[in-house]
């Protein structure tokens, strides 16, 4: 890593990122500003995730039970992100709260991008290089930008990245504890990041090479691991819904997540990367990151780091069934730590037309794909248009408390939404679930 450094010449922007990074303070502000531009320029997201997500949260408002009373395998905690911010903005404010919600976790990841990367490469350029790419890669998808899962639980895994790391690899019982912590909530965000826990025992017996020793220091992080879990479990098993929860996030979750054929799971998995062409740069200088480590057998602690996190992103991606470009947010954040030292690697001239053909294929890519956001902005509208008639006669033929049932297989989530009516059962997606081929 220290030929990272010695690469690095003295220049305009190597000064730039020196003054902006020299308080923490300044370095937020100074990505506040970059988000901003998004924030002001996107339209409020709109997607049907999102008014699922809000129906949940209703019920969560009401007293209600995530899996009780609102029936879904996705683990517990955007539900309680998006109560949170129902409760903060309302109903009538929720599409504005859920756009500052999607704006705060993007400027911490960011953030924590630059702390993370920070401790690997020791200089201030790359880290801020690094932070304002992943603010502009993840603005330039049509879905990575809203707020979803795959955004909230980015900052929870660098959290517990950066603990993992800290001090330069000393792994101090606390430092584990608080490692184990933060990927405990990333757990409870999304279950298949489960897979960063292979983290300690690879890196500790590189470190330690003593099996008592590594076998000690991972019950560490286990413990800071199964804390989440357990408040989680202990507050359904107290509201007597623990079976519910079981039931969703274990059996059915295990059945939705085995429904593809293996092959089917590989070509859904490649079909990913061809649907976010837009990220080829940071897929291919990623993967030569990785070959260049491995061929020139540059192993210590920091590339083996950087190598595990690779290998363990691509699982977790993996694990995932469905071809889609929001899933690739489990990818894209490891990409973009692993890529200085590819781009380090290059020569001179294979530098300047790296940069070059990455700044215009992205450029294309967002320019497009923000063209497709707002078009999808403008369908949602439509679509709730569209159905305006049947929003009004069931708030004019019904009463507020009353209860109705919208049978569909996801998209027409609003309409429990635009008529203020509750869901009568705790299936809002019951169609989707019976008709179970929709995968």
């Amino acid at each position: 890593m220290t030929r990272l450094k010695d690469n690095i010449k003295t220049s305009v922007i190597e000064k730039i990122a020196y003054k902006v990074t020299k308080n923490y303070l300044y370095l937020l502000l100074f990505l506040l500003l970059i988000g901003l531009i998004f924030l002001l320029t996107l339209p409020y997201p709109k997607h049907p995730d999102m008014f699922f997500y809000i129906e949940g949260a209703k019920v969560i408002k009401s007293g209600g039970l995530i899996y009780k009373d609102f029936g879904d395998l996705k683990p517990p905690l955007i539900f309680f992100i998006y109560s949170l911010t129902l409760a903060i903005f309302n109903e009538s404010n929720i599409f504005l709260g859920l756009k500052l919600v999607g704006f705060l976790f993007e400027i911490t990841t960011a953030f924590l991008i630059f702390l993370l990367s920070q401790r690997i490469f020791k200089n201030k350029t790359v880290p801020l290089s690094l932070s304002i790419i992943t603010l502009i890669l993840i603005n330039t998808g049509v879905t990575t930008w809203y707020p979803n899962i795959f955004l909230f639980y980015i900052p929870f895994l660098l959290l517990s990245l950066i603990f993992l790391i800290k001090d330069n690899f000393n792994f101090s019982n606390l430092n584990l504890f608080i490692s184990g912590l933060f990927l405990g909530i990333c757990f409870i965000t999304s279950t298949n990041l489960i897979f960063y826990s292979l983290l300690y025992p690879i890196l500790l017996f590189y470190r330690y090479k003593n099996i008592k020793k590594i076998i000690l220091k991972t019950v560490t992080p286990f413990i800071g691991f199964i804390i989440p879990i357990f408040i989680v479990i202990i507050y359904y098993y107290s509201n007597n819904a623990l079976d519910d929860f079981i039931w969703w996030n274990i059996k059915w979750q295990g059945k939705y997540g085995n429904y593809y054929t293996l092959w089917l799971r590989i070509w859904k998995f490649f079909y990913s990367f061809i649907i976010t062409w837009y990220f080829l740069p940071v897929y291919l200088l990623g993967i030569y990151s990785i070959i260049k480590i491995i061929k020139n057998k540059d192993i210590n602690l920091n590339t083996l780091f950087l190598l595990s996190i690779f290998f363990i992103s691509l699982v977790v991606r993996f694990s995932l069934c469905k071809g889609v470009e929001r899933y690739m947010l489990f990818i894209l954040p490891v990409m973009v730590i692993i890529l200085p030292y590819g781009f380090y690697c290059l020569k001179p001239y294979t530098k300047k037309i790296y940069l070059l053909v990455s700044i215009i294929i992205v450029a294309i890519g967002f320019t497009i794909n923000q063209i497709e956001v707002f078009k999808e902005s403008e369908s949602w509208e439509l679509s709730i248009e569209k159905n305006r008639e049947v929003i009004e006669y069931i708030k004019k033929n019904s009463k507020k408390d009353d209860k109705i049932f919208v049978f569909n297989r996801g998209g027409f989530e609003f309409i429990y939404f635009y008529s203020e009516r509750k869901n009568a059962t705790s299936f809002i997606l019951a169609g989707q679930h019976l008709d179970f081929p929709y995968l």
